[in-house]
């Protein structure tokens, strides 16, 4: 059995925040471990901004941290990441993702 002592620098993250405010030029948002990601809410990720903000409804992953995919998602893709991010040895955290990233990996996401 291993065990994760992930820094908290090295533990993957994402930058969550609030999609209308993204669209509409505020970049309002946190971060959080990506573990974390189902927890989050509108209100947690307005907590540093002056409001209110009418049409806040949506949140989005606006940028991501030691994750083996570079893009903007939901909430649910981080959160897988980071839950698995758990199960890999320290060490091989960054083989993972750059095999990821390499396109040579097999996903049964859907399956």
């Amino acid at each position: 059995m291993t065990t994760n002592t992930t820094t908290a620098t090295d533990a993957p993250r994402v930058r969550v925040g609030c999609l209308h405010c993204y669209n509409s030029g505020r970049l309002i948002g946190r971060w959080y471990p990506c573990t974390d990601a189902a927890e989050v809410d509108l209100e947690g990720v307005h907590a540093d901004s002056r409001g209110p903000y009418q049409g806040c409804e949506e949140l989005w992953c606006v940028d991501l941290e030691n994750l083996p995919v570079r893009r903007k998602t939901d909430l649910f893709e981080p959160l897988v990441w980071g839950e698995f991010s758990t199960e890999v040895d320290d060490d091989l955290w960054p083989a993972v993702c750059a095999w990821v990233e390499s396109g040579s990996h097999v996903s049964r996401r859907g399956q």
